[in-house]
């Protein structure tokens, strides 16, 4: 017979527990605090408002109103990121001081820059080199005995590992600009050529991407994915190589895919892009691939780049007609040099974001992660812009205003994200996403492209703030779902001094993830909370359980 003690207990659990999820569904509750950060072109980088907005209840007229939905749900988001190029490391290379050096990491891969969790790297030479080379060069070594990596040991490898020191779960995937000039019809990297078609050499570039995979791995760098071919419709005077949809098609299906699961390296262990070109073709692309069963269960998705136009309605085709498959944009910049402090070109990154994730897509990847400040090197004076730009000769760093936007899509935005619904209505509506975070918290992300100032609200399960807008301004707004919330904060130790070992709790739909908790440390895994050597208690929702003999919230 259970004690009358116990049964109070249960009942008071069970209505904490009611209560708790009530206020989810009702959404925030009135006085809940909101994150707003804003880049704008009056001047505002990233900056955090003081004090934080708090959601009250709904009324307040405004010019225009967001009305968030978080139970009608779209894609799930990979995140935002950059590329590895050699410039961009060589770029990095020239911070010699440490202090500098570990800035500008922390700038693109630290918590509190932009956060990135996907980025790209070349697989040999690409436009962003300082010469043409490829990973095995002698000419006819059809097995691949000279492959080596090492040309890119103390480039794009050292800026990939020191990148991972701050973000370990960072998503790498290869793109070849070339084959090797030995494997090509022209006999040359540059100027485009095809693939040679004899099966010797089509098994030999299927093998180079798995060494590729296995010595990246070996030097310390885990590939998540590949790409088949950068721009494989693009003859270029820089490295560059053709196939056709039905080529490339082929050669997944007769040799890379083959190769890259006799190696281990099948689709359950590295994620395979098709195309990686501009979206006016993708679905004609997307139809190839995935109307045949086999190179369907072989590919991960589609890859997309910007340089034809904003052609988002081909996105939208391939996120519909194909349900399940994935769309990642993987190359955009601003061409013919560095722009520095260039704000319409941090527009163009917002416009293309907002156009690609609104119909389907998964996560937008920036070119070069950083170039000197002529906007290379490049081994074709095929100059561009970059999010940070060095100057080689002081040895120091700058931002451009692509950066600060692409702070305001990464920094809160995280893998795993849920995008969900938004509406906007009103005159001069800005451009608006939201997203469910894996830790339940909600973003906001609204962009205003146009010269007009307004007042706008956010309308949350009939609770709202109002902010005010700015001319060209993107607003970023975080908050989490009501209840108690753990978030750097005493709340699951405050009666403990510090420590919670069999403090029971129950969580609301979370996850074991991971959240400092003052000097303590815990893990959680649901049902308990326990002392670890290793992690930290997640923000989110929770409620004490029933014979917590512990010590409570």
């Amino acid at each position: 017979m259970k004690s009358v003690r116990f049964c109070r207990q249960v009942g008071i659990f069970r209505n904490m527990l009611l209560v708790a999820i009530g206020l989810i569904m009702a959404g925030a509750a009135y006085g809940q605090s909101v994150t707003w950060m804003r880049t704008s072109a009056a001047g505002d980088r990233n900056k955090v408002a003081t004090p934080a907005p708090t959601f009250h209840a709904s009324g307040t007229a405004a010019a225009v109103t967001i009305t968030v939905n978080p139970t009608t749900t779209y894609q799930t988001m990979m995140g935002f990121g950059g590329s590895f190029t050699e410039s961009a490391a060589d770029a990095m290379n020239a911070l010699t001081d440490p202090v500098v050096h570990q800035q500008a990491i922390d700038a693109y891969f630290g918590p509190t820059g932009a956060n990135y969790s996907v980025c790209r790297a070349q697989i040999g030479a690409s436009d962003f080199s300082d010469n043409l080379y490829s990973f095995d060069d002698q000419n006819g070594d059809f097995s691949l005995a000279n492959f080596s990596v090492q040309h890119d040991v103390n480039t794009i490898i050292k800026y990939i590992k020191d990148a991972m020191t701050r973000n370990p779960n960072l998503r790498v995937f290869g793109s070849p600009w070339s084959a090797p000039a030995w494997m090509k019809t022209n006999n040359n990297m540059d100027n485009g050529g095809f693939l040679k078609s004899d099966a010797q050499t089509q098994n030999a570039w299927a093998l180079y991407f798995v060494k590729y995979v296995q010595q990246y791995k070996l030097q310390g760098v885990p590939i998540w994915g590949i790409t088949i071919q950068n721009e494989p419709q693009a003859t270029q005077t820089w490295p560059s190589m053709i196939f056709d949809y039905t080529q490339e098609h082929d050669f997944l299906k007769n040799y890379l895919g083959p190769t890259l699961a006799a190696s281990g390296l099948g689709p359950d262990k590295l994620a395979v892009m098709f195309w990686d070109h501009n979206k006016d073709k993708m679905v004609d692309w997307a139809n190839a691939f995935y109307n045949d069963p086999i190179t369907s269960a072989m590919v991960w998705g589609e890859a997309i780049h910007w340089y034809s136009g904003d052609n988002f309605d081909n996105v939208a085709t391939v996120y519909n007609n194909f349900k399940g498959r994935h769309i990642l944009a993987t190359e955009q910049c601003l061409t013919g040099g560095p722009h520095p402090g260039d704000y319409s070109g941090a527009e163009s990154y917002a416009h293309d974001i907002y156009g690609d994730i609104l119909n389907g897509c998964e996560g937008w990847v920036d070119w070069n992660l950083a170039l000197n400040t002529q906007g290379g090197p490049n081994v074709s004076s095929n100059w561009c812009s970059a999010g940070i730009l060095v100057n080689t000769g002081a040895h120091t760093f700058s931002l451009n205003p692509i950066y600060y936007y692409m702070v305001q899509f990464s920094k809160y935005c995280r893998p795993g994200a849920v995008r969900i619904a938004a509406s906007v209505t009103g005159a001069n509506a800005p451009e608006v996403m939201a997203f469910k975070n894996p830790d339940s918290s909600i973003v906001v992300i609204a962009h205003n492209a146009g010269n007009a100032s307004y007042t706008a609200r956010i309308v949350n399960a009939g609770n709202q703030i109002e902010y005010n807008t700015t001319p060209q301004s993107m607003d970023d707004f975080v908050w989490y779902p009501a209840g108690v919330s753990v978030v750097n904060n005493h709340s699951v130790a405050a009666s403990k001094s510090k420590t919670a070992a069999g403090t029971h709790i129950a969580g609301l739909g979370k996850t074991s993830d991971l959240q400092k908790t003052n000097a303590a440390k815990y893990s959680v895994t649901g049902k308990s909370v326990s002392e670890s050597a290793t992690s930290h208690v997640t923000p989110g929702i929770y409620v004490d359980k029933p014979g917590n003999t512990a010590g409570t919230k």
